[in-house]
C-alpha cells in the first residue's frame, strides 16, 4: 500500500465528544429534541458508548427517556459497564447546554460522520489507484457511496417516518399527519397507544412570501377505557420548503406567532392560548396572536412582530403557570422596543369555570347574545387589564399606601418625622455616631414611644444584655437617670424596686433581644433574627450597633453579606429597619463615606443620620414652627445635633436638627432646624 494512503488510513478519525454527549442529553430532557436525536443513524455517533446509548434510548417507548429507565435498559442487554456506567450516564444532562440547540449538534455530528466517511472513501480510492487493474469499478463504487451518504446518516429507518417525507401539496401532508404512524407519534407524545383523527390544521404563513413557515396539526385522541373520557389533544407540526414543498417536521430556528399579517397594522395586540382562541378573536373585531409550542417553549418563539406594541395576554386560568408567564414576559423584554404588557385575570370572573377555561370558553357562556354585545364585553376585560412591570409595581404600592397597608412611622420628634419621613414600610436607615454619644438611648427613647403607641417593635441589642437596656427604659420613664446607678439602687431599695416594678416593662422587655450565650454574633446569626422578625409582622427592626457584629477575618465580603441580606429581607416587606453604626476609624467628617463599616452603609440606604455630641453645648441659631406663634428663631444651647445625610424620601438632606440631651431623664427633646 502506498505511503501516503497508509498514512491517511491511520489518521484519528474527527468526531466531537461533546457534541454526541450533548445531543444524548438533550434525548433526557425534551422529548422534541429526542425526535430530532433518534432521525440519526447509530454510526453517526464515533465513541462506541454513545452507540450503545443512542442504540437504548432508540428502543425506549418513553420519551423523554430519564436516566432510571436508560440505565435499566442498559444493564438488561448487560451494557451499562460499557456505556461508562451510571455516573456517566448521570453526566449527560449535566453536560447539556441546552436543548433548544439539538439542531446544531446534530449537525455537527452529521458532519463528522460524513468526513469520516470521506476520509475512508479517500482511503479506498488511493488504495484503488495502487491497484492495477482498470479504475472503473472504483469509480462506480464511490459515485454510489457519495450518492448514498447523506440517507446512510439518517437511516432507512427513519427516512420512512412522516417527518421526513416530502409532500407536493397541503392536503396529502394533511392525510400524512392523520395517519401518522404510531412510532413517531410515540416519540413526539408519550402517552399516544394507537392513531388519532385530525380535528384541526393551522397554517402559519410568512406575510411577505405567503410561504407555510409552519403548520400545526391538532390531532384528537381515541376514547381512553381506562379515565373514561378522550385522550388530551396533541399536536404535530409541518412546514413548506423554500422550493415549494410540504415537510411533517418541526421546521428549523425559531417558531413563528400566528395571524402575523393582521399583527404587522395593529398597534395593539392580544396574546391568547391556542389558535381557536385566535380565530374566535377575530371574529369579535379584536386582533389577536399566540405561540405555537403551548407553555413550554417561550424561548423558542420567534417575538420581534410584537416589538413596540401594546400587548394584553389572556392566558387560560390554569396555565400557563407564574414561570412560563415571567418566561414570555422576560423574552418580550429583550426586543429592541419591549411590548407594554398586561394581563386579563381570568380568575376573577366569577361566571367562567376554574378549570382551564379561556377566551373561547369566555364568549361560550355568553349564550345567544349579539356578537358585537359580546365584543364588547370582551373587550371591557382587555380595556382594563392589569399592568405588569414596574407600572404594576407602581399601582401595587400605590394602593398599600391608600389603603393605609404600607406607611410612614412618625419619629417622636416632629421635625425629624417630617423632614425624613424615615420609618418607611420596606425603608431602611442608618444612625451614626461617636461611642458615647447616647445614641443608643436616642433609638432606645424612639422604641419606648413606638410601643406605648402598639406599633410592634423589636431591637437587636449586641452590647450588653437585655435587662441592661430595660433599665435605661426603666430611667428613661422614671425621668431618673440614677436609676443606671449600681450604687444609687443599693441605697435606695424602694424607690429602685417601684421604678423597674411597672408590668409595661413585662411587656416592653418583648421588644428588647440579645444574642444567646455562646452564640456568636456572626452575619448568620443577624440575618435569621432578622428574617424571623419580619416574618412575625414587626414593623420596626432595629439593630445596635451593627459595627459589634462578628465578621470574622473576611470584613469586606462579610459586611456586604450583611448589606445585600438586610435589602433582600427588608424591601419586601411592611416592615422598617434601623442600623446603629459608628464612624471610620480614622475618618474626620460627617459624611455616608465616613460610616464604618464599609461604603455600602451609605449607598444602599435610602436615610442616613450622623448622631453628633456637641461637647461645648453651645448657642445655635435655631428655627422653629408653632401653630400659634409661627415661625420662630432664636439662639438656644444645642447638646446634640442630627445631621440628616441622606433622605430619598423627601428633600431634607442636609438639614441639621438641633436636639437636648437632658442627663437627668436620659431622654433628648428636640429644639428645631440650625440655621448658622
Amino acid at each position: 500500500m502506498p505511503q501516503n494512503a497508509q498514512t491517511l488510513l491511520e489518521r484519528v478519525p474527527p468526531y466531537n465528544e461533546r457534541a454526541e454527549l450533548a445531543a444524548l442529553g438533550c434525548c433526557l430532557i425534551e422529548s422534541r429534541a429526542a425526535t430530532v436525536v433518534m432521525m440519526l443513524n447509530e454510526s453517526a455517533f464515533y465513541l462506541p458508548r454513545h452507540r450503545l446509548i443512542f442504540r437504548a434510548i432508540k428502543a425506549s417507548t418513553v420519551f423523554p427517556v430519564d436516566e432510571i429507565l436508560l440505565c435499566d435498559a442498559l444493564e438488561r442487554t448487560h451494557s451499562l459497564d460499557e456505556a461508562g456506567g451510571r455516573e456517566y450516564i448521570g453526566r449527560l444532562i449535566m453536560d447539556t447546554p441546552t436543548p433548544s440547540n439539538v439542531e446544531s449538534y446534530c449537525r455537527i455530528i452529521r458532519e463528522c460522520a460524513d468526513k469520516r466517511a470521506l476520509l475512508e472513501l479517500g482511503g479506498r480510492l488511493l488504495q484503488a489507484s495502487a491497484d492495477s487493474g482498470r479504475p472503473e469499478a472504483a469509480i462506480q463504487q464511490a459515485e454510489r457511496t457519495l450518492a448514498t451518504m447523506r440517507t446512510a446518516q439518517t437511516g432507512p429507518d427513519v427516512g420512512s417516518r412522516p417527518t421526513q417525507q416530502e409532500f407536493d401539496t397541503l392536503e396529502n401532508l394533511k392525510k400524512a399527519a392523520e395517519f401518522a404512524d404510531a412510532d413517531h407519534l410515540k416519540r413526539s407524545f408519550p402517552d399516544f397507544d394507537g392513531r388519532r383523527t385530525l380535528a384541526g390544521t393551522f397554517g402559519y404563513s410568512d406575510p411577505e412570501t405567503g410561504h407555510l413557515d409552519l403548520i400545526v396539526f391538532s390531532l384528537k385522541g381515541q376514547w381512553n377505557e381506562e379515565d373514561g373520557k378522550p385522550k388530551p389533544k396533541s399536536g404535530l407540526h409541518g412546514y413548506e420548503n423554500a422550493e415549494g414543498r410540504f415537510l411533517l417536521r418541526r421546521p428549523p430556528g425559531l417558531m413563528p406567532l400566528f395571524n402575523r399579517k393582521a399583527l404587522q397594522a395593529a398597534p395593539e395586540v392580544v396574546l391568547v392560548e391556542g389558535e381557536p382562541n385566535v380565530i374566535m378573536m377575530k371574529t369579535l373585531g379584536v386582533v389577536a396572536t399566540c405561540s405555537p409550542s403551548g407553555s413550554k417553549d417561550a424561548a423558542h418563539i420567534d417575538w420581534s412582530p410584537l416589538n413596540g406594541k401594546k400587548l394584553v395576554t389572556v392566558w387560560s386560568n390554569k396555565h400557563p403557570t407564574l414561570e412560563y408567564q415571567n418566561g414570555v414576559i422576560a423574552e418580550l423584554n429583550k426586543l429592541p422596543q419591549p411590548p407594554l404588557v398586561k394581563i386579563v385575570d381570568l380568575d376573577a370572573i366569577d361566571s367562567l369555570p376554574t378549570d382551564g377555561s379561556g377566551v373561547v370558553d369566555l364568549v361560550r357562556i355568553m349564550g345567544d347574545l349579539p356578537d358585537e354585545q359580546k365584543a364588547e364585553v370582551v373587550c371591557g376585560y382587555i380595556a382594563t387589564a392589569s399592568p405588569t412591570g414596574a407600572h404594576a409595581e407602581l399601582l401595587s404600592e400605590t394602593e398599600d399606601v391608600l389603603s393605609g397597608k404600607r406607611n410612614v412611622v412618625d419619629w417622636p420628634w416632629k421635625t425629624l418625622s417630617s423632614i425624613t419621613e424615615a420609618i418607611t414600610a420596606g425603608g431602611v436607615t442608618v444612625i451614626c455616631g461617636s461611642p458615647g454619644a447616647s445614641k443608643s438611648l436616642f433609638l432606645l427613647q424612639a422604641i419606648l414611644e413606638w410601643f406605648r403607641l402598639g406599633i410592634l417593635c423589636s431591637v437587636l441589642e449586641l452590647e450588653s444584655g437585655r435587662a441592661y437596656h430595660l433599665r435605661r427604659a426603666a430611667a428613661m420613664v422614671a425621668e431618673c437617670s440614677f436609676l443606671t446607678s449600681l450604687k444609687w439602687q443599693r441605697t435606695h431599695p424602694e424607690e429602685t424596686r417601684r421604678m423597674v416594678k411597672p408590668d409595661e416593662f413585662s411587656a416592653f422587655g418583648q421588644c428588647i433581644h440579645a444574642v444567646p450565650k455562646g452564640q456568636d454574633a456572626n452575619v448568620g446569626y443577624l440575618l435569621g433574627w432578622l428574617n424571623t422578625e419580619v416574618q412575625r409582622g414587626q414593623r420596626i427592626i432595629a439593630i445596635d450597633a451593627v459595627t459589634l457584629a462578628d465578621f470574622g477575618g473576611d470584613l469586606y465580603n462579610e459586611d456586604s453579606k450583611l448589606i445585600r441580606g438586610i435589602k433582600n429581607a427588608i424591601e419586601p416587606s411592611m416592615s422598617s429597619f434601623i442600623a446603629i453604626t459608628h464612624p471610620r476609624p480614622g475618618s474626620h467628617g460627617k459624611t455616608l463615606d465616613n460610616m464604618a463599616l464599609t461604603r455600602g452603609w451609605g449607598n444602599f440606604t435610602p436615610d442616613a443620620m450622623w448622631y453628633e455630641f456637641v461637647r461645648d453645648a453651645k448657642k445655635r441659631r435655631v428655627k422653629t414652627i408653632s401653630c400659634s406663634a409661627g415661625e420662630i428663631t432664636a439662639e438656644i444651647p444645642v447638646n446634640r445635633i442630627v445631621h440628616v445625610l441622606k433622605s430619598r424620601n423627601t428633600g431634607g438632606a442636609f438639614t441639621r436638627i438641633g436636639f437636648d440631651f437632658d442627663n437627668n431623664t436620659l431622654k433628648v427633646s428636640e429644639l428645631g432646624i440650625i440655621t448658622d
